[in-house]
């Protein structure tokens, strides 16, 4: 899996230039449209990091010992992520046109119940949780406690079963 960028004004696609012979994927753009965070495995194991948008030329790596799903909170200035032990976690960002500082990660939260997904090389792009863009709210994807719950049926154009 690879980051792609997709020009509007011309339509060209080119593959973004943090790019590795690894996976990387899950990017996501900060609301100031100044950084990208995505995940890559290139150390062998899945780790947050954060590269200058659209250049890609200053990176930094934000988790310490695993990340991935990366969200941004607090505007741009913080870079959420999800860490081992389905521990939501937050690292400050600063910076500069020429650094990318990034602050210790500190744990927000744990999620006992998280429903990952089941294959993220096959759906490099699917959404565990989203933060709310300040990173004070939360929508988690969680398995239900009760193993044999019903399931959530979901019924589309509902009113043509109505003239039946």
């Amino acid at each position: 899996n690879d980051i792609w960028i997709h020009r509007l004004q011309d339509h060209v696609d080119e593959p973004f230039s943090v790019n590795t012979g690894s996976n990387e994927s899950h990017g996501r753009v900060s609301p100031d449209n100044r950084w990208i965070a995505y995940d890559t495995d290139a150390s062998g194991t899945s780790e947050v990091w954060i590269a200058s948008f659209p250049s890609g030329h200053l990176r930094r790596q934000v988790s310490v010992g695993g990340g991935a799903s990366p969200q941004w909170g607090d505007g741009s200035a913080e870079s959420i992520y999800i860490a081992a032990g389905k521990r939501v976690m937050a690292a400050r960002l600063g910076g500069t046109q020429t650094t990318i500082d990034v602050g210790p990660p500190r744990l927000l939260f744990s999620i006992e119940n998280l429903a990952e997904v089941a294959d993220q090389f096959a759906f490099p792009t699917a959404n565990d949780y989203v933060a709310a863009s300040n990173g004070e709210r939360f929508l988690v994807a969680v398995r239900t406690p009760d193993p044999n719950a019903p399931p959530i049926n979901i019924v589309v154009n509902w009113p043509a079963l109505l003239r039946r």
